[in-house]
């Protein structure tokens, strides 16, 4: 909660962007895969970031949480 209201009011809004994940047990690589696109704009062919002079500052919380996949071995 601190650091998300740190990332909320610390930082100058013309220059940071800040992006906060969550992750739980049900999180998927796509699932952040696709929050993380959503965020960047298209700059040139094949280039995504923040918008022009800005930078984005990403907090991850419990990234120990995701589920765990198995795999089968031969």
């Amino acid at each position: 909660m601190n650091v998300n209201r740190h990332l909320q009011g610390g930082f100058n809004p013309l220059k940071y962007v800040p992006i906060c994940l969550t992750f739980s047990a049900q999180t998927s690589a796509n699932q952040v895969q696709d929050l993380l696109d959503a965020k960047c704009e298209k700059r040139r062919k094949g280039i995504f970031g923040p918008s022009a002079g800005k930078k984005y500052i990403l907090f991850v919380d419990d990234v120990n949480m995701p589920l765990k996949v198995l795999t089968q071995c031969p």
